[in-house]
């Protein structure tokens, strides 16, 4: 299903929106999807197994997750084209290794890695794939300096949509459970919510 993308290094949310949108045109429809924001309330979240580098600290990152719709019994996998793990992975081995969900650390506390700070207090909005490809819009003036430099090359096709939303989906301090932006789920209620139904 990578084959399906354009890639792009640092456009997380639209490499996940061409696999999303991928998904929802199938048909018949072999997947269950859900587009995932992950973040943290300072917007200083690590994550590890990253193709960039072993350990890295995101604002944000946007994965998908899958589930068969023939075979349900199967589980989760997670699509990350931003990891060294395999694509797509097991929702269990992408917690345990790329998120670290078992690392000994007080989520309330900060996590200082060499001369890094972040935050382990992880937030998931979780939205339905097919709302997501409906409703995302992006203008990538987030990938842009004061002075309209890009801060990384931009994809190559137009952008998505006709305005820029793209905020509101980073956003984990609301803990709102919107029919367009989707539901904010805290570490422990995301892992009972898609684990407990794999």
């Amino acid at each position: 299903m990578l084959s399906k993308i354009e890639y792009t290094s640092s456009y997380c949310e639209e490499n996940i929106y061409q696999l999303a949108e991928h998904v929802v045109k199938e048909k018949p429809p072999r997947l269950q999807a859900y587009v995932v924001f992950l973040s943290t309330p300072t917007k200083t979240m690590p994550i590890w197994e990253q193709s960039k580098s072993p350990f890295v600290i995101w604002d944000y990152h946007v994965v998908l997750l899958t589930r068969s719709l023939q075979c349900p019994e199967e589980g989760w996998f997670l699509w990350d084209p931003d990891t060294r793990l395999p694509i797509p992975c097991p929702l269990e081995q992408y917690l345990e290794q790329a998120l670290c969900r078992d690392l000994e650390h007080p989520p309330e506390q900060p996590l200082i890695y060499g001369n890094l700070y972040c935050e382990m207090n992880r937030k998931y909005r979780v939205i339905e794939a097919n709302t997501f490809v409906q409703h995302f819009s992006s203008d990538r003036s987030h990938m842009k300096t004061n002075t309209g430099e890009w801060l990384s090359p931009p994809p190559s096709y137009p952008c998505i949509g006709n305005q820029m939303n793209l905020s509101q989906y980073t956003n984990v301090n609301e803990n709102q459970n919107d029919a367009v932006f989707g539901t904010v789920y805290s570490e422990g209620e995301f892992r009972q919510t898609f684990q407990a139904s794999a």
